[in-house]
């Protein structure tokens, strides 16, 4: 999202953003994709325990999606295989909510209606299963975990001269430019790892990740103006909620539901932290604010 590009005389700030359509080409490539050909997509393979990469995981004949249709267990032998008996269905198994990823709370919830319709004589075949999944990962639509900061978090500064407020400008952007990392952008990376069934290629993510948490870490140190109370505070938590959602994408290969939910909110996000660093440049404007070459402050002046 944030990188630095040099200049013969002056390094200035380059905002990129993954296009709107690689975006969805990555969350497009990770819902669909079947990498054993059972009718059952790879995120469904996480929630119904089967194996991601054998089309019939318990060796009976029966594809795993034909069994999940026919209302069998695909993680036990057949014929008289019954999916009541499948290990979701286990009272212990999801005992300890706190300790379940996404993928494996999502899967109990999506279990327990499953069988709720089943037991009171309602089918559910493919579409209703797919309709139960769909309504369910609405409710988790929201549930990317960030920390989110306050104002008595803030150091705030006791004066809002013209001074303080481009001294302010000025220690921001020597934090944005010696923090920046030269990388591709997060979405294409994790497209890239999915189209090619790669995990290793997510390591990619670990300096982007390092480097929006050092962003963080030392825009809580910096003394803020009280006019830039509110632009700081809104930069903050953006940060802190990118952070949490480039984290939950690297873990597209073990939680598929959880990298599922970052993914659908990563470009919203991202957009939002481009637009926080607007409006910090429109704020110095409206101060009257002006950086020139040379100065740190100057990667405001010159936005793209």
């Amino acid at each position: 999202m944030l990188a630095t590009y040099q200049k013969p005389a002056d390094k200035v700030l380059s905002f990129t953003q993954t296009t709107q359509s690689e975006t969805e080409k990555a969350f497009k490539t990770l819902t669909e994709k079947d990498a054993d050909g059972d009718t059952l997509k790879d995120w469904e393979e996480a929630l119904w325990k089967t194996d991601i990469n054998d089309p019939d995981t318990d060796k009976d004949g029966a594809p795993d999606g034909e069994e999940v249709t026919l209302g069998r267990n695909p993680t036990v032998k057949g014929p008289n295989d019954k999916l009541l008996d499948h290990p979701l269905g286990s009272t212990t198994i999801f005992k300890n909510d706190v300790s379940l990823s996404a993928t494996d709370r999502f899967a109990r919830d999506v279990f327990t209606r499953y069988m709720s319709l089943k037991q009171a004589g309602v089918p559910v075949g493919t579409d209703e299963q797919v309709n139960i999944a769909n309504s369910i990962a609405e409710e988790y639509d929201s549930s990317i975990e960030f920390k989110r900061y306050k104002t008595t978090d803030i150091k705030i500064g006791v004066s809002d001269t013209a001074e303080t407020i481009k001294q302010y400008g000025n220690i921001l952007g020597h934090i944005i430019t010696t923090y920046a990392v030269s990388s591709r952008n997060e979405g294409i990376i994790l497209k890239d790892a999915l189209e090619n069934d790669n995990p290793d290629t997510l390591k990619e993510l670990d300096p982007i990740i390092k480097g929006y948490e050092q962003y963080l870490s030392q825009f809580l140190l910096v003394q803020v103006p009280p006019s830039a109370l509110s632009l700081h505070l809104k930069l903050l938590n953006t940060l802190s909620e990118l952070i949490g959602t480039v984290k939950g994408m690297k873990l597209v290969f073990t939680d598929s539901l959880q990298s599922l939910i970052s993914l659908k909110g990563y470009q919203g996000i991202a957009l939002n932290l481009y637009n926080d660093l607007l409006d910090l440049q429109k704020y110095f404007l409206s101060k009257k604010i002006d950086y020139v070459m040379g100065e740190a402050g100057y990667v405001f002046m010159r936005q793209q």
